[in-house]
């Protein structure tokens, strides 16, 4: 993980995040610690596959994302 200064995080390769019930799993994970944004995406590979693609589990229920990307606003702020 990269933080940079106290606003923004980056993970990247294999990225998981717990966050209360949250999970987070992706190749790239960007968070705005000001906004409490989190952007999640998928890497494609030499050969044109997509690894690593965004999924998200809350209570129970799975996102994957819309093309291999997803940004979620969370209601609570974000502390690294």
């Amino acid at each position: 993980m990269l933080i940079l200064g106290r606003d923004s995080a980056f993970m990247y390769g294999d990225g998981k995040v717990a966050y209360g019930d949250i999970k987070l799993d992706a190749a790239e994970i960007r968070m705005d610690l000001n906004d409490n944004t989190v952007f999640a995406v998928g890497r494609t590979d030499s050969t044109g596959a997509v690894t690593g693609k965004a999924r998200f589990q809350r209570e129970g229920h799975r996102l994957r994302g819309r093309h291999n990307a997803l940004q979620l606003q969370v209601g609570e702020r974000l502390h690294p």
